[in-house]
């Protein structure tokens, strides 16, 4: 059971997380990935372990992820199952059903007890999460998790871009 241990690993102290736009081309050209997650510790350990190969973005609430998924969508989105809208569902289902974000490939990290069933919640809901993990996250696994659904997104990047430039309206 998770009892304020988000990480199977984790024996980093908490320091406050502030990460910055990116500083040059390179950079901007890596994937972007959203946290939203109501524990720091969570954001702020997400946000080591993948900034090394990410650009990334912390919301602690759903007012903070809207404002930057208007500003500048991610790549993926790593959503807790606590984060609510303001009507209190669950905010990854709101990102799911949006007109503009809903293809974004939603990493979701939940709590739930060792004996509970992941993909059976998630089963008869028609636009699920494009992954699961339960906590405690192991950090490998986060890592392969995140690179899988940044491959998608640059695969269907890639067969857009191939598409335009087929069109006939394409000069």
């Amino acid at each position: 059971i998770y009892r304020n241990r988000p990480f199977a690993e984790d024996r980093t102290p908490v320091a406050s997380a502030h990460i910055d736009p990116p500083a040059d081309r390179e950079e901007a050209e890596q994937g972007h990935v959203l946290v939203i997650d109501l524990d720091l510790k969570v954001r702020y350990r997400l946000s080591q372990i993948l900034g090394s190969e990410y650009r990334m973005s912390e919301a602690r609430d759903a007012a903070e992820a809207m404002a930057i998924l208007a500003g500048s969508p991610p790549d993926v989105a790593i959503v807790g199952s606590n984060v609510r809208d303001r009507h209190g569902r669950p905010f990854w289902e709101w990102m799911r059903r949006s007109d503009t974000v809903g293809e974004i490939p939603i990493l979701l990290i939940s709590a739930l007890a060792a004996h509970e069933d992941v993909s059976a919640r998630f089963r008869n809901l028609a636009r699920r999460p494009a992954a699961v993990l339960r906590k405690p996250l192991l950090l490998d696994e986060v890592r392969r998790t995140v690179a899988r659904l940044m491959e998608v997104c640059d695969a269907a990047r890639s067969e857009e871009h191939t598409s335009e430039l087929q069109s006939p309206d394409h000069l």
